[in-house]
């Protein structure tokens, strides 16, 4: 399994910076969706319940009285075509938003709020956010039309990644945003489309991909 570090690494390679304790929201999303949409942890570190929201503690040792943070001791190319594909539909949704409001956003939400119950305000802490925590919460949430669309757009880039070794045939382009497009031939010999990623039109492109006898 990768490490943390590794995926620390990844972001910043992405982004090119962000604050330290950004960076702990960010992975702590990544974690969570990771366990909702692949099935499995992305990073086998313990995430604790601080009390100004989820902290990594194996991440905070090294980042520990740096405001900001550039490059990361890890290996960004460890991380799996899927990973990654994870990681980027994080930090498309969440990575726009302020620390101040990922902060807020996680002391509402169920794991961190069991994790400190009973603890008084202010107090450090060392209770662990349990994975199991994650997934059930995070998997039983109403769908969001940001989330929605986060994890469609993961969908078609991963799906561009298979179409790429089954072999592409034709090229072509989305009718609503001129975006160019790629056919491939599935092993039944059925031409798919691998969807355009637009979100103006990406519902369009998913009812596309679903009409197999083109």
């Amino acid at each position: 399994m990768i490490s943390v570090h590794d995926v620390a690494a990844y972001l910043l390679r992405r982004q090119r910076g962000m604050t330290a304790m950004k960076l702990q929201r960010i992975l702590y999303y990544a974690q969570a969706w990771s366990l909702v949409w692949d099935k499995a942890p992305l990073f086998s570190e313990r995430i604790e319940a601080w009390a100004n929201g989820p902290v990594i503690p194996d991440l905070y040792a090294r980042h520990r009285g740096q405001a900001m943070v550039r490059h990361w001791d890890g290996d960004p190319t460890a991380l799996s075509p899927l990973q990654r594909e994870t990681v980027e539909a994080v930090l498309r949704f969440y990575g726009r938003h302020s620390l101040q409001w990922l902060t807020d956003l996680t002391r509402r939400e169920q794991p961190w709020e069991t994790a400190r119950r009973g603890m008084p305000i202010g107090v450090r802490g060392t209770r662990v956010i349990p994975l199991t925590a994650l997934a059930a919460y995070y998997g039983g949430l109403p769908p969001d039309p940001a989330t929605v669309l986060a994890s469609l757009q993961r969908v078609t880039r991963a799906l561009r990644l298979l179409y790429e070794r089954t072999g592409i045939i034709d090229n072509s382009t989305c009718a609503l945003c001129g975006r160019q497009r790629l056919w491939a031939t599935t092993p039944h010999k059925r031409r798919m489309i691998a969807p355009c990623e637009n979100s103006n039109c990406l519902s369009r492109e998913i009812e596309a991909l679903l009409d197999l006898r083109k």
